[in-house]
């Protein structure tokens, strides 16, 4: 049966629980009913959000594109990635077979789990990987706290 249905099968490869609440709510936003999207595009740049104690880094792979042809910006934790993809075939001689690179204008969204000092972002493109580091403010840093006893 999966055979069938090599949709559903890649997205029970691919299911995992959200972290937490936030996560949970963009992810309903997203795609609301999983189980009826047989036709699912994935989110496009894929990324990686990870976080230190003193920074939150986001990397998305952007295979094939120069840092020209991307823009990202910062608005209330809110970090945007856009950018278009162009399909560099200029002549019309190949007949493709198959197309399944994807080719076109993207903007991705991502919500960040604390706030970051927006005037201290650093970006960088190598390989392919873009990677925006931001460092948080003392306020979503958080403190310990010593407990007396």
């Amino acid at each position: 049966m999966k055979d069938w249905f090599p949709v559903l099968h890649r997205h029970g490869l691919r299911h995992r629980h959200p972290e937490n609440l936030p996560e949970m709510m963009e992810n309903f936003w997203r795609d609301p009913f999983p189980f009826l999207s047989f036709d699912r595009e994935e989110s496009f740049p894929v990324v990686d959000v990870s976080e230190t104690d003193k920074a939150i880094t986001v990397s998305a792979e952007l295979p094939g594109m120069d840092p020209g042809d991307v823009s990202i910006s910062l608005d209330r934790n809110r970090l945007t990635i856009k950018g278009e993809k162009k399909f560099d075939q200029e002549e019309k001689k190949e007949n493709f077979h198959r197309v399944e690179r994807s080719y076109g204008a993207f903007c991705r969204v991502l919500n960040l789990p604390g706030e970051v000092h927006e005037d201290q972002v650093k970006a960088s493109f190598k390989n392919g990987v873009l990677t925006v580091v931001m460092p948080k403010t003392e306020k979503a840093a958080g403190r310990n706290i010593e407990i007396e006893s």
